[in-house]
């Protein structure tokens, strides 16, 4: 497989490296920014030269009878835009300081079925009030905590929208706003060389605390969220339950998860819920790209680059694609994905001496509007490319808030791709205006009286 540098000439180069985490925020005259040359979440407000990135102007995108809360799906405000081109095997050069080295590899491994149809950009981020306003609090009163792995003095916004080091960008990305109170079906499949497709149902609730408006910073109790899971199918997993308390600094207190499993009816503590325990087709940390802790790292700022990611992927979730369709062999079929491009921040980890991980190289490509990651990168422990995982962003425009769904990751081993919280046919998009359950539905107690068998 052929490689590259990372970035070309035209490439925005960050050109500072960071020896040591800067645990201090920002002080007010920086923060002001966020109200002049940069969005109130830190990206930049300009287009770029060329005009392909236009000005972000925090318009939320209008769709006449676009929410269906029956099914809640979302019409796609772009449906009638056509490519502006595509890019292929045989084109790739001409784009390539615009694709991250894992695209290439794609571009390279699947040369006759994978290409990159690339639509007019559009930033259509934006998030509620009360979001910006905490974010621009929090630029002058969020720390980072244990040499990086948590934080303190924020609450309900992003808590580094003018990032000093990658930790706090990947914290951008774990505490991005995402809803309140959240439920839904996760449909996931893993897609063999062949196109045999095996699949798996769960259904899931969340309660992101951290955004709860009614919960200050000192009563967030180290708790970012919790998460519940029913598994549906496989039929021998059926009504199996887990429950996770995500911590904010998971150094001083680790994420906590406790299962219910039907046959013995009964519930116990999970033993292992981090990093590379596998969990349903891919690794625990990779869900959502990455979350967790960073502890097992050392973080780095690459850059920031205009990049072609997948974004205003609303074609992925209509009700008229079937899974037959859409899932070909080695990656999605690309006549319903979207790509545009968007300037990212790039941030690598190695893993730290003494610590075990099966990935000694990860590198991730964040939009650098909503800090969601587009694109995650993950090496072997002799250093080659192992996985190419990519998230199709779009916004949930009724909250308004950036979705990544579905998120798929590529196994260039093994030529097998497997995706997470499909939206299309009858499965209905996550419900994000879900009503907010009582704490107690949040005990590891409550497991047992949920479970059905």
């Amino acid at each position: 497989m052929k490689t590259r540098p990372l970035f070309s000439t035209l490439a925005i180069a960050v050109g500072i490296t960071f020896s040591s985490l800067s645990l201090a925020a920002v002080d007010n005259m920086e923060a002001k920014r966020l109200t002049s040359e940069l969005t109130p979440f830190g990206a930049e407000r300009a287009g770029n030269k060329e005009g392909t990135i236009p000005a972000w102007t925090g318009k939320l995108v209008s769709v006449d009878n676009g929410y269906d809360p029956e099914r809640v799906t979302r019409a796609d405000p772009f449906a009638d835009e056509k490519p502006l081109f595509e890019i292929t095997a045989e084109n790739y050069k001409e784009h390539q300081d615009k694709l991250s080295t894992g695209i290439i590899a794609m571009l390279e491994a699947y040369p006759d079925t994978f290409r990159i149809p690339v639509y007019k950009t559009h930033r259509t981020f934006t998030a509620p009030e009360r979001v910006v306003n905490n974010t621009l609090n929090n630029a002058t009163s969020a720390q980072l905590a244990n040499d990086g792995n948590g934080f303190s003095g924020a609450i309900a916004g992003i808590p580094f929208p003018i990032p000093q080091n990658a930790n706090e960008i990947i914290w951008n990305h774990i505490t991005r706003w995402q809803g309140i109170n959240v439920e839904g079906v996760n449909e996931a499949a893993l897609v063999q060389p062949s196109g045999q497709v095996k699949r798996e149902v769960s259904k899931y609730d969340a309660y992101f605390k951290y955004y709860d408006p009614n919960v200050t910073a000192e009563e967030l109790d180290n708790t970012l969220f919790f998460y519940l899971r029913e598994q549906i199918t496989p039929v021998r997993d059926a009504g199996e339950l887990t429950l996770v308390k995500e911590t904010v600094d998971q150094v001083a207190e680790p994420r906590k998860a406790w299962i219910y499993l039907p046959g013995q009816r009964r519930v116990k503590k999970a033993p292992t819920t981090a990093y590379d325990t596998p969990t349903g087709f891919i690794l625990t940390d990779e869900v959502d790209l990455y979350n967790g802790s960073p502890d097992r790292f050392d973080w780095q700022i690459v850059g920031k680059q205009e990049m072609y990611i997948p974004y205003n992927s609303y074609a992925l979730a209509s009700k008229d694609l079937s899974s037959e369709t859409l899932l070909t062999p080695h990656h999605l079929n690309p006549d319903y994905t979207r790509w545009e491009l968007h300037r990212v921040w790039v941030i690598e980890g190695n893993l730290k001496e003494g610590n075990r991980h099966i990935y000694s190289k990860r590198r991730m490509y964040l939009d650098e509007d909503s800090w969601a990651g587009a694109i995650m990168e993950a090496y072997d422990s002799r250093g080659g490319l192992w996985k190419v995982n990519t998230a199709h962003l779009k916004m949930a425009y009724e909250i308004p808030s950036m979705m990544s769904s579905p998120t798929v990751y590529h196994d260039l081993a093994n030529a097998t791709y497997s995706v997470s919280n499909m939206e299309n046919g009858d499965v209905g998009m996550r419900n994000i205006l879900a009503e907010q359950k009582p704490l107690s539905f949040w005990k590891s107690a409550n497991l047992r009286r949920l479970g059905k068998r």
